[in-house]
């Protein structure tokens, strides 16, 4: 019960201080959305959004694609969280009471659980990354 109170607090801490980093970002949106506006009127092709402020290219850009990839990469990962809590939840329910297989269905189950929180962060990283640096 201590680990799993640790890793929730560890979770809580990186989260409370990515908040002020995603905060910051909204500061700088408006001029950023006007050099994003001239540059995307420059490029052939594009036309800008005013209502999402992004520029629409008619061509995938080679971020579009990595984005797509890791969306691929972070869903196979979900179903294998969800498939491997499951999993150490059947492995569980089986223990028999053996002290042994029950610390390794919940070392399964929560070793599940901390590679999704590592995923949905790492996707959360990519995309702040693609988001700001790509205009």
């Amino acid at each position: 019960m201590r680990k799993i109170t640790n890793l929730i607090l560890a979770v809580a801490t990186i989260i409370s201080f990515m908040a002020p980093v995603f905060a910051a970002t909204a500061v700088f949106a408006t001029a950023k959305d006007e050099a994003g506006k001239a540059a995307c009127e420059m490029e052939e092709g594009s036309t800008w959004d005013d209502a999402n402020h992004k520029c629409i290219t008619n061509h995938g850009t080679l971020t579009d694609s990595t984005r797509n990839i890791i969306n691929i990469m972070l869903f196979v990962i979900g179903i294998l969280c969800v498939i491997m809590i499951i999993f150490g939840g059947f492995k569980y329910v089986t223990s028999s009471g053996d002290k042994q297989k029950i610390d390794t269905a919940k070392n399964t189950i929560l070793y599940a659980v901390v590679g999704l929180v590592v995923a949905i962060l790492a996707w959360a990283l990519v995309n702040f990354v693609f988001t700001n640096v790509r205009n």
